[in-house]
């Protein structure tokens, strides 16, 4: 009602019951004003990926699933 930005819409998973992310506005500004000053925007990074697997038929009959997300250090 006031015309006041509280985040900006990222990305959406529709087949996941329409979730969505945003990112805060103060976090969009706090991103502007590191561009605009450095150039690019540097995260930590935990050193670790993951990947979507398909579960062997006894391993799917235990956890009720057929996949699995498997973590890579």
């Amino acid at each position: 009602m006031e015309g006041v930005v509280v985040g900006v819409n990222t990305a959406m998973v529709a087949f996941a019951q329409g979730i969505g992310f945003a990112i805060p506005a103060p976090t969009i500004g706090w991103v502007v004003a590191v561009l605009l000053g450095r150039g690019k925007i540097e995260r930590p990074r935990l050193g670790m990926a993951a990947r979507s697997e398909v579960l062997r038929a006894e391993q799917a009959a235990r956890q009720g699933r057929a996949r699995a997300l498997h973590v890579l250090a």
